[in-house]
């Protein structure tokens, strides 16, 4: 991924996937954040989790590298 042009010149910013799809953000500084936290594939270092709270159990799937919920069980 990378940011590959600002679509109008005053601020507009947009984050290119190496498959094409792209995602557009009003500033620099956003579209940079996007491009640092989401340069993984989340699966590719998907851990468990597991915890009791309240008496219930909860379990599923997070990334490893920036902690974005995956799944739940």
């Amino acid at each position: 991924m990378e940011i590959v042009r600002c679509t109008n010149g005053v601020g507009v910013w947009e984050v290119v996937s190496d498959n094409g799809s792209s995602q557009v953000f009003d500033l620099r500084s956003d579209a940079e954040n996007f491009l640092k936290n989401n340069d993984h594939d989340c699966w590719e270092n998907a851990q468990p989790y597991e915890f009791e709270e309240h008496g219930r159990r909860y379990h599923g799937w997070e990334c490893g590298i920036c902690g974005k919920l995956l799944q739940t069980g």
